[in-house]
């Protein structure tokens, strides 16, 4: 059942989803190369990887921020021109981490752009689902998720390649001008099928809307409960990862850029079952949710276990492949049952539960690597989220 119902928008215009999809490989692409080069930069600073991963934290603490008046912002202005205008500033934003050595000014640099990433999120989901039909939901982000993973795929191998003959410098650039096309190709993009009436927003009764149509629904509280465990378990995860990558296993400049394209890259697996395997998936999404989670934690355990760098390959396509499978049952659920008017207000607030989960799991690592070594955390993230997932199958209902 689908709160409140939804309006039709006819047929697709397919020249307009394909835009969209350019726009959005073109801005995972700067996302993947920014990501190894803010990465490998701040470890050359400090030769710590859990420095190096200490910036993960800046995207759940700016939604915190930011996320309550996202949503509104999102719902109460022209979507592409929104995107447009962000994306050439967070084009801006990394141009000035070029030829900066600081540190602390490399975290400042990432806070602002994590702040444009935060704003940019609510407007670029509003404009999904005023560019496809609700029926089409689970293929449009089956589609966006395996064009992201091409693009986090070829990002990284050409930025670990790249970073090891030009230096970092050379990434941000390019980086710079990959979110600046992205800002210009997303106006090209035409949203005739709906046309949202134009009212006023006030920007307090703007969020208690979307607090109170959360709040009512049970079903839309219980798809956050999930995320937020996820998202708290993989959180742990990523510091530790850092940590055992770096530190441990000392991998170079080049196998950092081969590991990201590999997870981020697993995207196009998740794209290839989504569309081949739709059908049985939407029959039997909460059993294919938490199977996904189950899976996801079978490399963790692997980590824990082994210093050998080949081994950790084969189990990012699992980890990954699972991982991707299970936010895009989750996102598309979410865009079905949310009505359209709140979308964009709806998930800003699942967002800010998210980054709480994110912290929390981001500190809960901290506190273990103080004390253990990083397969520690692997290892309790394991048993976490098999005994939660197995609760779940077992004694809630289904959706």
């Amino acid at each position: 059942m689908i709160l409140g119902g939804r309006d039709r928008l006819g047929n697709i215009n397919k020249s307009n989803f394909i835009l969209f999809l350019i726009s959005h490989g073109t801005i995972c692409l700067g996302d993947s190369i920014l990501l190894v080069a803010t990465t490998l930069l701040i470890f050359d600073i400090t030769k710590s990887g859990l420095w190096a991963g200490f910036n993960i934290i800046f995207t759940p603490v700016m939604s915190i921020l930011l996320s309550p008046f996202a949503g509104s912002f999102g719902e109460g202005l022209n979507s592409k021109n929104t995107i447009a205008i962000l994306n050439i500033a967070r084009a801006f934003a990394v141009m000035l981490i070029v030829d900066n050595k600081s540190v602390w000014s490399i975290y400042l640099l990432l806070i602002i752009y994590n702040a444009i990433a935060i704003l940019i999120n609510p407007p670029m989901r509003k404009l999904t689902v005023t560019i496809l039909e609700n029926k089409e939901l689970l293929l449009g982000n089956s589609l966006i998720n395996g064009v992201g993973g091409i693009a986090y795929l070829v990002g990284p191998i050409a930025a670990g390649i790249l970073v090891e003959k030009e230096g970092a410098y050379l990434l941000f650039i390019i980086s710079s001008l990959l979110f600046a096309i992205s800002g210009l190709t997303i106006l090209l993009v035409k949203t005739n099928g709906y046309k949202q009436k134009r009212q006023k927003h006030y920007l307090d009764s703007s969020i208690m809307e979307g607090l109170s149509y959360y709040k009512k629904d049970k079903a839309v509280r219980k798809i956050s409960s999930i995320y937020s465990f996820l998202y708290f378990t993989t959180s742990s995860i990523n510091i530790a990862f850092y940590a055992y990558v770096f530190n441990t296993l000392c991998i170079t400049k080049k196998e950092w850029g081969y590991i990201l394209s590999i997870f981020y890259g697993t995207n196009i697996i998740s794209m290839l079952v989504s569309i081949a395997m739709r059908d049985f998936i939407k029959k039997n999404t909460k059993l294919i949710v938490y199977l996904s989670m189950i899976i996801m934690s079978i490399p963790w355990i692997v980590y824990g276990n082994t210093h050998n760098t080949r081994m950790i390959f084969p189990m990012l396509i699992v980890e990954g492949s699972a991982f991707s499978s299970c936010t895009i049952l989750l996102v598309s659920y979410l865009q079905q049952r949310v009505m359209r008017r709140y979308i964009a207000r709806v998930t800003s607030i699942i967002d800010i539960i998210i980054s709480f989960s994110k912290i929390g799991g981001i500190a809960f690592s901290y506190l273990i690597l103080a004390y253990f070594e990083p397969s520690f955390v692997f290892i309790i993230n394991s048993i976490a989220i098999f005994v939660f997932t197995l609760y779940k199958l077992l004694f809630t209902k289904a959706t």
